[in-house]
């Protein structure tokens, strides 16, 4: 079974524009996805639908067997877990602690189960120095990993991280790519960082609007530079991708 199954989705907006067009993906379980293309392609968007946050208007799409639907919606979102690009947009409580115990004191985890697990969830992050800290005490790269940390203590099926490495330096994007591939097994990567996207994920699918125009290996995907380049995609200057695959070797 498909920790996540798309099955030519649809969306439109109320205002009649047209997003998402028959996007079919399926996700195993143990599968580490990355999801490109250039703005506007409709990667928000499906992200939001996998979230429950938006409907399709055509096609389906379920979370480990759970087709989503406004009767299924809560449970579908214990299943997958989102961490947004913006920290501010996921975190708000008072504490680091408290902001990781919500989700899980919503689906009726209390006491000392919800204590364990916030601080299991905090050490899997590298967090549990500032438990107590105010988030936006925090760095960038802190709060992305307390907003993966709320995540990971629901103990999705599936993660989905919507541009995970924007506004991170060098040290904050490195700690983060070790967190991910020690703590999530099956992922969805939102992102245009091709790079970030060969460092997390084996498998990467191309949105380009509204419709998935290739998928593959991240590595061919990436070494096709005229693929690339239709569909708006750009390797950093100076970027190697033989390198590359040899330091992931």
């Amino acid at each position: 079974m498909a920790a996540v199954d798309v099955r030519d989705v649809g969306y439109r907006y109320p205002d009649g524009h047209e997003v998402l067009r028959d996007v079919s993906l399926s996700v195993r379980e143990g599968e580490r996805v990355a999801v490109l293309g250039p703005n506007g392609a409709g990667k928000t968007t499906l992200m939001l639908l996998l979230a429950g946050l938006l409907q399709p208007t055509t096609g389906t799409a379920s979370v480990a067997g759970t087709v989503l639907d406004p009767k299924t919606v809560r449970e579908v979102r214990r299943r997958i877990g989102i961490v947004f690009q913006i920290p501010d947009d996921q975190l708000f409580m008072p504490t680091v602690a408290a902001d990781v115990a919500f989700g899980l004191a919503n689906y009726g985890v209390t006491g000392e189960d919800l204590d364990r697990r916030v601080a299991e969830a905090l050490a899997d992050v590298g967090l549990s120095d500032v438990a107590e800290r105010a988030p936006h005490h925090l760095s960038v790269g802190q709060q992305r990993r307390a907003a993966l940390a709320g995540i990971l203590a629901m103990r999705p099926d599936c993660v989905v991280l919507d541009e995970p490495s924007a506004n991170l330096d060098p040290a904050a994007r490195r700690q983060l790519v070790d967190v991910v591939r020690r703590e999530v097994s099956t992922l969805i990567l939102v992102t245009h960082d091709l790079p970030y996207a060969l460092q997390m994920c084996s498998r990467a699918v191309i949105l380009d609007d509204g419709r998935v125009a290739a998928e593959g290996p991240v590595a061919e995907i990436l070494a096709d530079g005229a693929l690339l380049e239709k569909h708006s995609l750009e390797l950093p200057f100076g970027f190697s991708l033989r390198a590359a695959l040899a330091e992931l070797a």
